[in-house]
């Protein structure tokens, strides 16, 4: 229901004053008041309760704040005004949330700019209640090349009631701000960076105890489950497997904001994430080569199993990284990082690294008896 619709119902033109309004609503609800319609057919008193129940409700709207275009035009307020990417590297992608809504009077139209610079641009917006407004709008911007010195923009935003000819505009203010040699340098080896959280946390947020203590089952499920069939197949691969999709199930259900908020912590959850990322891709091609040679040591249902639990945990793993752009891999620095993995395993003697380790220097061994072979010492 708006303004206008209201009126109609009431009876009164949409500029009508408030003591207008009041005086045709009086004199409606009496004429359809249930005493004057005593005696009637129960059809025509029917058809009087529910056109009484509909002048209720349009009379109650009229009265509500904010309702009135005539008196009231739109307000809009965005929350925050400014926003500042700090320490952006060439190329690198950061985000951020700002919130729009409107505290004044109805409005016809919402108009902002989808991309004020090259470097920003608004990535999508969100309704918070299903309404037009309120709404959460993430914006993206990418660290610009050969850039020293802060570049700054204003995003406009504007509300406007095309009926009664009123508006409000506002600029949310944003800034890149590039950031160190050092940090251009981090950027280049472990990928995209953080992503900015600018928006508050909603009034109907879990209490802190309650996210640690979900974490806590499902960390303790995950942990409980991988022993068990760790056992059961005789094999180790379930433990990590399900001990790391419950990890990281919790932290993506529970506890994003740690990794939105705190560098370290994101820096570190990038980490895994990526080497994650390249386990997997080995685990899988290990495991369907052991699945097609039948050289895993357990039956085909099995390892049929892990194999379907790989790739399902794979296809979870994408979608955490499609969530930001910030956990977006570089696999070359990812893969190096699981091949020092792999060395260290291998030389820690765990199987079967360990084996491949030692055909690998075997086989070096071999080639250098043979090279050596073909130049006599003597000769």
């Amino acid at each position: 229901m708006n303004w206008e619709e209201a009126c109609a119902i009431i009876g009164v033109e949409p500029g009508a004053t408030e003591s207008e309004i009041h005086a045709q609503y009086i004199y409606k609800a009496q004429l359809l008041h249930p005493d004057k319609t005593t005696g009637l057919p129960e059809t025509v008193r029917q058809k009087a309760e529910d056109e009484l129940k509909r002048i209720n409700q349009a009379y109650a709207y009229l009265k509500t704040p904010n309702t009135n275009p005539y008196t009231c035009p739109p307000k809009i307020s965005v929350s925050p005004s400014r926003v500042v990417f700090k320490n952006t590297s060439e190329s690198e992608l950061h985000t951020a949330v700002v919130r729009v809504e409107n505290t004044g009077g109805p409005f016809t139209r919402f108009f902002m700019e989808e991309s004020p610079a090259g470097w920003l641009k608004v990535l999508k917006a969100v309704s918070v209640t299903g309404e037009p407004l309120p709404l959460e709008i993430t914006l993206e911007a990418t660290g610009i090349a050969g850039s020293n010195e802060p570049v700054k923009v204003k995003l406009p935003v504007r509300l406007e009631n095309e009926k009664t000819g009123t508006r409000d505009e506002a600029a949310i203010e944003i800034e890149l701000s590039p950031g160190s040699a050092l940090r251009s340098l981090q950027g280049k080896i472990f990928g995209p960076g953080l992503k900015s959280m600018f928006s508050a946390s909603g009034s109907g947020a879990q209490p802190l105890w309650q996210k640690w203590l979900k974490t806590l089952l499902a960390v303790s499920a995950g942990l409980v489950l991988g022993l068990v069939f760790n056992r059961v197949t005789g094999m180790p691969i379930p433990l990590p497997l399900l001990l790391g999709a419950s990890i990281l199930f919790s932290v993506e259900r529970w506890h994003r904001e740690l990794t939105s908020s705190f560098k370290p912590v994101s820096a570190l959850y990038k980490l895994g994430l990526n080497l994650a990322v390249a386990a997997l891709i080995i685990l899988l091609v290990w495991t369907g080569a052991g699945v097609y040679r039948q050289t895993l040591g357990v039956s085909n249902t099995t390892a049929g199993f892990i194999f379907g639990g790989e790739v399902v945990a794979f296809i979870y793993l994408l979608k955490v990284f499609s969530n930001n752009s910030w956990r977006r891999p570089k696999f070359v620095p990812t893969m190096m990082l699981a091949l020092v993995v792999a060395v260290v395993l291998a030389f820690g003697g765990v199987e079967p690294l360990s084996s491949i380790k030692d055909s690998m220097i075997e086989a070096v061994v071999n080639l250098y008896e043979w090279i050596a072979g073909l130049f006599p010492a003597g000769a």
